[in-house]
């Protein structure tokens, strides 16, 4: 398989995953995700048709939990119409996750989509840890939740310094909105653990959803953004 057909198979088995979830098969999810965090992330391409034959059966199976999730699980679209409404407040103990749809786009980007579907990983594993929060297996789960969801950022981080505003109006805003979500999920993991321990990360945190916030808000109206602004948002 060549790269355009490696990047399809994370995507398809990132959308397979949200099925899922939305299901409520939260352990399922979790294996589908982690199997498309290894093409997207790691270049495991020799195992892509294991990981849909897999991905296929827990479509076919599903194992719905018995829990109820506390949680409001929001999903939404990478596509243009979604990325401009997305920056709406979100609903009090929510989280989002991304399907990537916007193929063959200008806002179509690899290394984007990679850190859209480590974000996702990352929340399959909050619901996961939710569902069955026995607390020693709950407490690694946000564990690996954390971290993925900062290696996400990373990513988009990196991305973003070899963007031009300009040329790549389109991928630079859904850099954002990424961001602001994967911002907003991360605040809701701060939130889990001890408040004391974390209060510098989590004041850290507001700020910066705030400030990716009100950059979304101006990269609806292009002639108006300020650059200096955007790349600020963006560190």
């Amino acid at each position: 398989m060549d790269h355009s057909d490696t990047c399809t198979t994370a995507i398809a088995l990132n959308n397979m995953a949200i099925s899922l979830l939305e299901r409520k098969c939260y352990r399922q999810a979790w294996e589908t995700f982690h199997d498309a965090v290894q093409i997207a992330c790691h270049n495991k391409t020799t195992s892509q048709s294991k990981y849909l034959s897999k991905a296929l059966q827990r479509q076919c199976k599903p194992e719905p939990s018995k829990a109820k999730s506390p949680l409001h699980l929001e999903v939404v679209s990478d596509t243009a119409d979604s990325i401009t409404c997305i920056h709406a407040t979100h609903l009090p103990n929510s989280v989002s996750l991304i399907r990537l749809e916007a193929l063959d786009s200008t806002t179509d980007d690899a290394e984007v989509d990679g850190s859209v579907i480590l974000h996702n990983y990352a929340v399959a594993a909050l619901l996961l840890a939710l569902a069955y929060p026995a607390a020693k297996v709950s407490a690694q789960l946000l564990q690996t939740c954390m971290k993925h969801l900062l290696q996400s950022q990373d990513k988009l981080s990196t991305r973003y310094e070899g963007l031009d505003m300009e040329i790549d109006y389109g991928l630079v805003q859904k850099v954002f909105v990424v961001a602001t979500i994967s911002t907003n999920s991360l605040l809701f993991i701060l939130g889990r653990f001890d408040a004391e321990q974390f209060a510098v990360e989590i004041e850290e945190c507001e700020c910066k959803l705030e400030t990716l916030k009100e950059t979304l808000a101006s990269l609806d109206q292009p002639t108006a953004t300020d650059s200096g602004v955007v790349a600020a948002a963006a560190a």
